[in-house]
């Protein structure tokens, strides 16, 4: 099984990638009790628990939305042991975050089931894991606080390659762009846009360098940011909005969204790779029903 879960959790991010019996968490959503509910309910359906199973968790930078959930999941799930993968940036008051001190203190409770590793895996169980950011050679850009502290990195599904951003704004569009362009040539691309599809996020030159296949925004709705939606994202070749049937069938690149903008409609999504094309299931995040399925062919999308 190569499998990535794309969570709907409301305003922040949380994919789960299960291969085999190895199991990834990149972000969590948030710790608050509403969009908790969403994930737990959605990570409830797939992700393996019990004494007998192990996690790797990522957190991408040291906001809530990312890492939040991380405090009720190890509160309400066992696990076997927990490897917990961050970036502590220097210069960054991470220990002043509420938040955050919850988390360590949690982790404190459990310390004998958890690692705290300040690194990325070099691989999920054979699925190739490459990291772009951080890079002792480019300096942490200040304007942007958190978010380009994110940890922006890649995971290879044989002809699919994931592109994983967190909040990314600066430091993604800018020195990182040439070298995750050569890793994503002749490749299927699946592209998570940064920071929620805000308008200091993933550039329009990126996604033109990278001519994703896929491209994933994780938005709640409402949303009190700067954030982008239909019509005013040129940038994005084309913008599928599920339950319209049709839009997201197109060959070329089409975004997807959580929450359907200016709707109470919600989705996920699961993306099951096989050796010659990924099956996208969309899926109602209430009850797990299948909405819609697309199938691409790898050698038919690849640009």
């Amino acid at each position: 099984m190569n499998r990535a879960l794309i969570v709907d959790c409301g305003q922040g991010d949380c994919i789960l990638i299960q291969k085999n019996n190895h199991q990834t968490l990149i972000d969590c959503g948030e710790y608050y009790k509403k969009p908790w509910s969403k994930t737990k309910r959605i990570l409830s359906w797939y992700i393996q628990k019990g004494r007998d199973k192990n996690l790797d968790c990522i957190i991408t930078h040291f906001h809530s939305d990312h890492y939040g959930g991380f405090v009720k999941l190890l509160r309400e799930y066992n696990f076997g042991s927990v490897n917990l993968y961050l970036h502590n940036p220097p210069g960054f008051p991470v220990n002043n975050s509420p938040k955050f001190v919850e988390l360590t203190e949690e982790i404190e409770q459990i310390s004998d089931r958890v690692e705290v590793i300040d690194a990325l895996p070099l691989d999920i169980d054979g699925l190739l894991v490459k990291s772009y950011y951080p890079d002792p050679a480019i300096p942490v850009p200040l304007s942007r606080g958190y978010n380009d502290t994110s940890i922006v990195f890649s995971v290879t599904f044989g002809e699919a390659i994931m592109v994983l951003t967190g909040d990314s704004c600066e430091v993604l569009n800018g020195p990182l762009r040439k070298a995750i362009k050569k890793d994503t040539k002749g490749k299927f691309v699946i592209l998570k846009v940064s920071h929620h599809g805000s308008i200091t996020g993933t550039k329009r030159t990126l996604v033109k360098e990278l001519k994703p296949n896929i491209s994933f925004i994780s938005v709640g709705n409402p949303n009190r940011y700067d954030r982008r939606y239909p019509g005013s994202m040129p940038h994005m070749p084309t913008v599928g909005l599920l339950g319209k049937p049709g839009n997201h069938r197109n060959k070329n690149s089409s975004v997807y969204y959580m929450t359907e903008p200016r709707s109470s409609r919600h989705y996920f999504y699961v993306l099951d790779f096989m050796k010659t094309k990924m099956r996208l299931s969309i899926k109602n995040s209430s009850n797990n029903r299948l909405v819609d399925q697309v199938i691409y062919e790898y050698i038919t999308c690849i640009s």
